[in-house]
Parts: structure tokens; C-alpha cells; sequence
């Protein structure tokens, strides 16, 4: 199969080559910071809702997530805890989560051997495609497109068909350390 799907692309004028680009580009990443926009479509195809902020991600298991606006939000992601913090609302929110429970971007961590062993992966028109090898998760599809060097955008389709949007400009000159991962003090 994966072998008709080359045979197509490569008469679109795309080869597996990128495909497997994509892959190695992601698998060189110790470590991912920058900016972000993130963009929530429905099914039907409508922007739901926009916002944006800062990223930074760190092999093996971490993420940092601020939304900056619309709203003041903090999600923290370290080893198998996740914390949600809401400035506005003033909620701080801890939680363990499993191997099993795993995000898109948590995925993005995932060393090759882990990603070749939990998804199909396939080419796509501009990147690649991975689908879950076992139904149960948070999403049915995540197409990753490194749009040119620096630039990286995820497509997440969740149960309901909703799509997540996520442009992430990366800003090379961040240095990413294991101490950006800890949980601030909050005055609430």
C-alpha cells in the first residue's frame, strides 16, 4: 500500500522523500521553542475560536503551553503531571496523566521508534499523516507539515471531526531548559 501511495505522490510531484524529511526533522529536535496560533475549526469547516501564545517543548516528556490571548492560560506537562492554570479565573489545576492518555504534542516528543509503533504513518499532500494503529485516544489524526525551516504546523482531528490548528514559529535563539517546566507560584 505504502508503496501505490509513492507511486501516486511521486506523479503529484511529491516523493517520499519528504515524508521521511518530516520525520527526521521532527526526530533532530531536542528541544522546540516560540509562538504559536492555534485555531479550533468544526467539522463543517468555520473558525470556532482563536488564540495564541508561547510554546516550548523538551525531550523526553515536556511542554509548555501559554496562552496569551484570548485569555491567560499555563498548561505545564512534565513527566506523567499536567497542570492547567487559569490567570484569569485564578484555578490552578494538577493531574496525572498516563502513557495512554498522550496529547498531540506530547507525541511530538516521542522518540521515532515510538511513533512508528503507535501510528500509521503515511504521507499527506503537504507532510505526513498519523493515525492511531488502536481506537480509544483523544484524536483520530495528526498531520504534521514543516511549512519551511522554522515553521511547523499540526492538524488535529478529534473524535468529533473537529479540527485543531496549530502554526508554531519557532525561535531558534531560546534556549529550552528542564527548569522552564516547573510549576510558577501562584498568588491564588
Amino acid at each position: 500500500m505504502k508503496h501505490a501511495v509513492a507511486i501516486i505522490f511521486a506523479a503529484m510531484g511529491w516523493c517520499m522523500s519528504s515524508y521521511a524529511d518530516v520525520l527526521s526533522a521532527l526526530a533532530a529536535k531536542e528541544s522546540m521553542a516560540g509562538r504559536f496560533t492555534q485555531r479550533v475549526i468544526s467539522p463543517e469547516g468555520r473558525p470556532l475560536e482563536i488564540s495564541a501564545g508561547r510554546f516550548m517543548l523538551l525531550r523526553p516528556d515536556s511542554l509548555k503551553w501559554q496562552i496569551e490571548e484570548p485569555d491567560r492560560q499555563t498548561l505545564l506537562s512534565s513527566g506523567s503531571q499536567l497542570t492547567q492554570i487559569d490567570w484569569d479565573l485564578e484555578v490552578v489545576v494538577a493531574r496525572d496523566i498516563s502513557p495512554e492518555e498522550r496529547g498531540a504534542f506530547q507525541w511530538l516528543l516521542a522518540p521515532r521508534e515510538q511513533l512508528l509503533a503507535a501510528f500509521d504513518i503515511d504521507p499527506s499532500e503537504t507532510g505526513l499523516m498519523l493515525t492511531p494503529k488502536q481506537a480509544g485516544g483523544a484524536f483520530q489524526r495528526i498531520e504534521i507539515t514543516q511549512e519551511e525551516d522554522g515553521i511547523w504546523r499540526l492538524v488535529v482531528w478529534d473524535l468529533s471531526d473537529q479540527r485543531l490548528d496549530f502554526t508554531l514559529n519557532e525561535e531558534p535563539g531560546i534556549v529550552v531548559k528542564s527548569a522552564d517546566f516547573l510549576v510558577p507560584a501562584t498568588p491564588f
